[in-house]
């Protein structure tokens, strides 16, 4: 960007600043003496703060703290035309120093700028323009002195400063984002660009193909949805970013809700990683989303990682919010609870992250399950319980041994079997019910309650195993195994409901005896289910 871009902004914001200047002579300057410094080498240092917002669970509770601006690029320009003299970038405590000889007309100032050229973290925001935000210094004359200390805020009071103050935070969050990466993996993550500015309406999302992550402004000063206070919605999306250059991700996007536990599983993978990884750089397991502003006019939409109930929507590998929960009881140190007998556990996740996820066909909670084992973190009891409690079935043949036809697992008319398609091995499950059927008697035979993903495909054998009639998904013949890809992109994949995906076959036989009903998963299943998951069998007469 010009040089001029820069000035203008700047020139524009720092009249909305409170900002102190405070002159250091050298031992022979008295005040209002003038020394000719012209070409002399001259030294300044400063602080940079911003004022943070604090929040609750029901909203921003209207204290404001300040807290330091770090690692941001700080620029000495010479105020008659624009030239940088010098650079330089806060340091964790926000703290600056930088030297510089002016031998051009006297005055310089200090700008800060709202993105950072530290070699350790890269990250950038600026409104949907590209316009960086900024705040600088009031002009310090060299013949005044030869040594200045500058202290600079970017206060949130009023509309022009708001935007000023919000832009700070969200790049303090992408900086704590990046360290918490980089701490992992010794990898300076690549470069993000947040894009925010006050008003902006169209959403918080992460855009993969250009690294930007757009971020809500509301629609006034602390009125509607604003997302630039809002640590976990940012560090959320963030998650995504991290998510893409260190793994892999093969959601779709689109809409989402916490609430829907019939999700594309690869989606609920990618928002419940997403979601999880903001609170563990927080190190913090309540997410918070506040709307509106300072009481009485705030709220706040909740979800706590460790104490949500067995009796919530929080189920299943294709719910984000349970893949979130999962991973937050792996990776927190509390082990309090009856099922949750692991934790302290980040260094195994992100191996599994950074090393199993990437191999995977198409990633989701499953492969993360197998990842897990593949790469030998063991404690299977552990991770059964804390997957359990989620609904999550990785549990072979809970009805008992019946991968083969040898009839161990026999259905009584009208009552409905459990069973799962999960496999430890590499080898798909096939469940064997064994039934019998009486001569000229009509009979309903289908898969119901599905869950965790399963696309069931049913077929009915006589007792020799000869097929006698198959059914993938009831009275739909759509084939999704092509859903949303480049060979069919305008075709939907279904929902992961308990009957979208189920089968359903009538059947009247011949004679009376012994039937034998298989069930594998479909091989025509859509991406967006599951390779394992859940279902009830049932056979029963009108």
């Amino acid at each position: 960007m010009a040089k001029t871009g820069y000035k203008n902004l700047l020139t524009l914001v720092a009249s909305t600043l409170i900002i102190g200047v405070q002159g250091c002579s050298d031992g022979g300057n008295t005040s209002g003496n003038s020394t000719n410094n012209k070409g002399s080498t001259l030294a300044i240092t400063g602080t940079v703060q911003y004022e943070d917002r604090e929040y609750n669970q029901s909203g921003f509770t209207g204290q404001k703290n300040l807290k330091p601006v770090r690692f941001a690029d700080v620029e000495l320009v010479r105020n008659s035309d624009g030239t940088v003299l010098g650079s330089t970038t806060t340091n964790a405590s926000g703290s600056f120093s930088i030297s510089f000889s002016n031998t051009g007309a006297p005055g310089v100032y200090i700008r800060i700028l709202s993105r950072t050229n530290d070699p350790l973290v890269n990250v950038e925001v600026a409104k949907p323009s590209g316009t960086l935000y900024g705040v600088v210094s009031n002009t310090l004359v060299e013949s005044t002195a030869t040594s200045f200390t500058v202290s600079l805020t970017a206060p949130m009071v009023n509309a022009s400063n708001e935007a000023i103050g919000g832009a700070f935070h969200i790049m303090d969050l992408l900086v704590s984002g990046s360290e918490f990466a980089r701490a992992l993996t010794g990898t300076v993550p690549d470069l993000v660009k947040a894009r925010w500015e006050l008003g902006s309406t169209s959403g918080t999302y992460y855009n993969s193909g250009t690294d930007e992550i757009y971020i809500l402004g509301g629609n006034g000063i602390q009125q509607g949805d604003h997302d630039e206070y809002d640590d976990s919605v940012i560090l959320h999306e963030y998650g995504h970013h991290v998510a893409k250059h260190f793994s892999k991700d093969d959601s779709p996007g689109g809409t989402h809700f916490l609430s829907d536990n019939a999700q594309d599983i690869r989606l609920a993978w990618s928002e419940g990683w997403a979601t999880f990884f903001g609170e563990a750089v927080l190190n913090n397991a309540v997410y918070i989303d506040t709307v509106g502003g300072d009481p009485p006019g705030n709220s706040a939409s909740v979800i706590d990682l460790e104490t949500r109930g067995n009796g919530s929507s929080l189920i299943y590998t294709t719910n984000e919010g349970a893949v979130a929960t999962v991973l937050w009881d792996i990776f927190d140190q509390s082990i309090d609870e009856s099922f949750d007998a692991i934790g302290d556990k980040i260094t195994q996740i992100w191996d599994i992250f950074d090393n199993a996820l990437v191999t995977a066909t198409s990633v989701d909670m499953e492969d993360f399950w197998d990842g897990w084992f593949t790469r030998g973190h063991g404690l299977e009891t552990e991770m059964r319980n804390v997957t359990t409690d989620r609904q999550m079935e990785f549990t072979p043949d809970p009805s008992g041994s019946n991968s083969t036809a040898s009839c161990s697992t026999t259905v009584t008319i009208d009552n409905s079997i459990h069973e799962t398609l999960y496999t430890s091995t590499t080898s798909s499950d096939t469940d064997y019910f064994c039934v019998v059927l009486s001569q000229g008697t009509s009979y309903t035979l289908q898969t119901l309650n599905l869950s965790n993903g399963a696309d069931t495909y049913l077929e009915l054998l006589d007792a020799q195993l000869n097929v006698l009639t198959s059914n993938d998904n009831g009275t739909d013949s759509t084939d999704y195994s092509q859903c949303q890809t480049t060979s069919a992109p305008g075709l939907t994949c279904p929902s992961n409901s308990s009957t979208a995906l189920a089968s359903r076959l009538t059947f009247a036989p011949s004679s009376t005896g012994q039937y034998v009903a298989r069930v594998t998963r479909s091989s025509r299943a859509p991406q967006s289910a599951g390779r394992y998951g859940s279902y009830n069998f049932r056979v029963t007469t009108p």
